[in-house]
């Protein structure tokens, strides 16, 4: 790449998207990792901007204070970004989603889920999450064989599990796991989209208001009786809670039994040796690293330097964790799935102080679901042709499967 005074010259190239087999990068991002690990791109809105795709610069600008998570609405002048950031407002004068927030309201916000979601407290809910694997594996058993394996289980486990740390009403667990689903399928036509979106955010707000007169021990009583949250904001932290911990864990369940059964060998590996749980899940997470690009989008808030290149104030880059996860001066062979490695340091849920808050409910859930899927299912198979499966299309957030369908005897283990 030829630059001019740190300014690159050539045209930007456009923003990788859509993986070239179901488990690998973009061909584009291994090309840019290897020759140009941070370049000039052009995003997906038209706009020009940067893109990282190695470990060393992502893991550098995430922890970079000069660079902001916050989405500069309107693209204010560079000068008024201090000013916007100080008032802590969003689009139209709304908070902020808590991943696109800075200190101190990051701070402050943040402060009030954390507590909840803490490993010991987290761990805390095991019996609770373990009961809810169990009855959608009572569910996906009689559904099948064979049957859809995010219907029954990929999809549901999340949302309930999610339901109960916010503390959503039993009677409305069914309607919340169903809505979010329809919010997460590609195929909904617009106008369902937008009337489920509405949906949503209705809910939520009567949810706050109903646990505003019915505190109790579930996070959004937490967020309530912590007095420096507005309402508005804990109807904004409940929707961020939901979107980041629904989607992303159930794409990573389908995507990560993908993964696991695509190479049978790797699932008899798992069932030899269940006690490799924790190794098996953290590879997963890197291996396939389901998010990509938009959570991780930085604005500079002043010139940088990074990785020999100018960023300039106002200008975006995003930290493509997908690359950073496959860079093979950080991972030895990294295109290889290896549960040996036993490597935490993946990026998988991001990093610097907009590290995924529910690092350990996500952890948790897959560990305990897969330990309890192939103790209950060990023969399970995947079932039909891979044409069958239908995936999330290329440019949304997340990379998994939409449906997978799976097989096995119907002898299964006692449980």
């Amino acid at each position: 790449m030829s630059t001019h005074g740190g300014r690159a010259t050539e045209c930007p190239v456009s923003m990788p998207v859509g993986r070239t087999r179901l488990v690998d990068p973009p061909t584009e991002t291994v090309r840019l990792l290897e020759e140009q690990p941070i370049c000039r791109v052009r995003l997906l809105n038209g706009e020009s901007g940067w893109l990282t795709t190695n470990y060393e610069l992502g893991k550098a600008v995430l922890a970079d204070r000069r660079f902001t998570a916050a989405r500069i609405w309107g693209r204010q002048p560079v000068g008024e970004l201090e000013r916007w950031l100080a008032e802590g407002v969003a689009e139209e004068g709304k908070p902020p989603h808590l991943n696109e927030a800075d200190p101190p309201f990051h701070t402050r916000r943040r402060r009030a889920i954390m507590s909840r979601l803490s490993f010991k407290r987290v761990q805390d809910t095991r019996d609770r999450v373990q009961a809810i694997i169990d009855d959608c594996l009572d569910a996906l058993e009689q559904a099948g064989p064979p049957a859809d394996f995010m219907e029954h289980f990929g999809t549901p486990v999340p949302g309930l599990v999610l339901s109960d740390l916010l503390g959503v009403p039993r009677q409305d667990r069914e309607f919340f796991v169903d809505l979010t689903d329809r919010i997460r399928n590609p195929d909904s036509p617009a106008a369902d989209l937008a009337g489920d979106l509405r949906t949503w955010d209705e809910y939520v707000e009567g949810l706050v208001e109903y646990k505003g007169r019915n505190l109790g021990d579930d996070l959004v009583s937490d967020m309530i009786r912590d007095e420096s949250t507005t309402h508005a904001e804990v109807v904004k932290d409940t929707i961020g809670v939901l979107q980041a911990g629904h989607e992303t864990t159930t794409s990573q369940f389908g995507y990560g039994l993908f993964t696991l059964l695509h190479d049978i060998s790797r699932w008899d590996a798992l069932k030899a040796d269940p006690g490799s749980i924790d190794r098996v899940v953290e590879e997963m997470l890197r291996y396939n690293t389901i998010i990509e690009p938009n959570p991780t989008e930085r604005t500079a808030l002043e010139d940088a330097e990074i990785g020999g290149a100018m960023i300039l104030a106002g200008e975006t880059v995003i930290v493509s964790l997908l690359g950073a996860n496959r860079d093979p001066s950080r991972f030895e062979a990294p295109d290889e799935f290896r549960p040996d490695r036993n490597d935490k340091g993946h990026m998988a849920f991001g990093g610097g102080i907009h590290l995924c808050a529910g690092q350990h409910v996500a952890r948790l859930e897959l560990t305990l679901g897969f330990t309890s899927l192939v103790r209950r299912f060990p023969d399970l198979r995947l079932a039909g042709d891979l044409e069958d499966i239908r995936w999330i299309r290329a440019n949304a957030q997340t990379a998994g499967p939409l449906t997978l369908p799976v097989t096995w005897s119907h002898h299964t283990e006692e449980h």
